[in-house]
């Protein structure tokens, strides 16, 4: 079997962009995914700031790496 590092974020560690807990019972929560390429996204505008003359793929292996960081 493939051993991965995981980590696991409480269900009340994000609050959304309203600055409101999220809560599934009350109908407002994002998936997992959509924080996820949010977070890619921002990570990629610091990453083509800081390092414009990388390939296109090095920012986005950049950009995922801090991305997803603790």
């Amino acid at each position: 079997m493939l051993r991965q590092n995981l980590v696991h974020f409480g269900a009340n560690a994000f609050l959304g962009e309203n600055g409101k807990k999220l809560s599934t019972r009350q109908g407002n929560s994002i998936d997992i995914n959509e924080i996820i390429d949010k977070a890619i996204a921002l990570a990629q505008k610091i990453v083509e700031e800081k390092n414009p003359k990388l390939s296109e793929e090095e920012k986005l292996k950049k950009s995922a790496f801090f991305a997803l960081q603790r």
